[in-house]
């Protein structure tokens, strides 16, 4: 404001230089007059500066803010794709024995007691996004000065967490199917051999081990891109 009353006061001068009754020479009052306009046009010159440099200073705290709760939302993604990983590979371990079974084989298997693993669902696509998206919808991603960093979380929210929920959805349909199946012929108790190693069956556990491989891929992926930028956040 002071620099406001400033410019105000030097225009005044100028206004007076020019109207003066004392008549100075053309020269004295050109330079007076010139050394006004310089003075004003530094002082709007610093006033634009400070505004910026405060609007600035304001962009880069929210930017902070939110980059400190991204981290905590990536930490919880990348905990959670873990626990996602490891119950997907006992899934696809046991849908890999069934696939293979045969009468001789399941029955073999019902003398030795064996446990089916009966983790149907999938857990991918539930990663946390919504400090990410409400700061995107604010018009805010332009705040962000590192280039590197920006595209990493476009990357990883824009490309990854789409993926990890199509992917997700078409496995969880796939073991719907063979749960379903399971549960309906009653396998983890039945002795009915044939029912294990009906060709229906077997060929949805081939798509559901086919999905649960490529859900895998999607995950680890999504792992590193996830602990990519949580590095990057910390330089």
């Amino acid at each position: 404001m002071a620099i406001f009353y400033d410019i105000i006061k030097h225009s005044r001068k100028i206004k007076d230089k020019v109207n003066g009754e004392d008549k100075p020479s053309m020269g004295e009052k050109a330079g007076e007059i010139l050394t006004e306009l310089l003075i004003i046009v530094f002082a709007v010159s610093l006033s634009t500066w400070l505004h910026d440099w405060s609007v600035a200073r304001h962009q880069q705290t929210e930017v902070k803010e939110f980059l400190v709760d991204l981290k905590d939302d990536l930490k919880k993604d990348v905990a959670g794709l873990n626990n996602q990983k490891i119950a997907l590979n006992r899934v696809l371990a046991s849908y890999a024995l069934l696939y293979q079974l045969t009468p001789k084989r399941s029955d073999s298997l019902l003398k030795a007691n064996f446990t089916l693993n009966q983790e149907f669902r999938a857990f991918f696509g539930e990663e946390n996004d919504g400090n990410f998206e409400g700061f995107k919808s604010s018009g805010k991603i332009g705040y962000i000065e590192n280039k590197k960093l920006k595209k990493q979380l476009l990357s990883y929210y824009q490309q990854f967490i789409p993926a990890s929920r199509k992917t997700g959805q078409a496995l969880d349909a796939k073991l719907l199917r063979v749960e379903e199946f399971i549960v309906k012929n009653r396998l983890t108790e039945s002795q009915n051999r044939t029912a294990w190693t009906n060709p229906g069956f077997q060929t949805d556990l081939e798509f559901a081990i086919r999905y649960a491989k490529i859900s895998l891929k999607v995950g680890d992926a999504g792992l590193q891109k996830a602990r990519d930028v949580i590095s990057e956040i910390d330089k």
